[in-house]
Order: C-alpha cells, then structure tokens, then sequence
C-alpha cells in the first residue's frame, strides 16, 4: 500500500474498496469471535 492513489482508475479503487470492506468485515468477526470465547 502506501501508493498514489489519484493514478489508480474507478476499477482499481473499486477492487481496493471491496479488498477493504472484507479485511475490515474479517477483523470485526475476529473480534466478535474472541470477545464470546472470552464470555464462556
């Protein structure tokens, strides 16, 4: 990461845009996951 992101096209950002959404959807499962095995 860490590129310019204005010489990316709509379809590039739009890829980066659903890589995000699914790490960040990934993390937030993690951490429902681990705060009910803590609650057991």
């Amino acid at each position: 990461m860490g590129e310019e992101l204005s010489s990316l096209g709509v379809r590039d950002l739009q890829g980066l845009e659903n890589r995000l959404e699914m790490s960040l959807r990934s993390i937030k499962t993690r951490k429902v996951i681990t705060c009910v095995i803590h609650h057991l």
